[in-house]
């Protein structure tokens, strides 16, 4: 098992959390939800998977003498508890608002 999945999962959940977090200040910052604005930052984090697991560049150039297959485990396992640590609060905190916000718009349609 190589070691440098460890590493490069802490260092890409750090980016990809700083990422995310930035979307959710864009949403934020905006005053009324549109949905047109929600749907371009859900598109946006849809890139964010590719970004994981590194697409074509990170086997053909960036990791050329590794095996990347071995360091897989350790790279998903520091990569999801990074990420997670870096996104539950600011993610639970939106869930609760958009909650807060929904039963209010419904509360003034009775």
């Amino acid at each position: 098992m190589s070691i440098i999945g460890y590493p490069l999962g802490i260092l890409i959940g750090v980016i990809t959390g700083y990422v995310f977090m930035l979307y959710f200040q864009t949403v934020n910052a905006s005053k009324k939800f549109k949905y047109s604005t929600i749907l371009k930052i859900s598109t946006q984090l849809l890139a964010l998977p590719t970004f994981w697991f590194g697409g074509p560049w990170i086997t053909s150039q960036f990791l050329q003498s590794v095996n990347f297959a071995e360091s897989l485990p350790g790279y998903l396992i520091s990569l999801t508890i990074t990420f997670i640590l870096l996104v539950a609060w600011p993610l639970s905190r939106f869930v609760i608002f958009v909650g807060n916000e929904v039963g209010t718009a419904q509360r003034r349609k009775k």
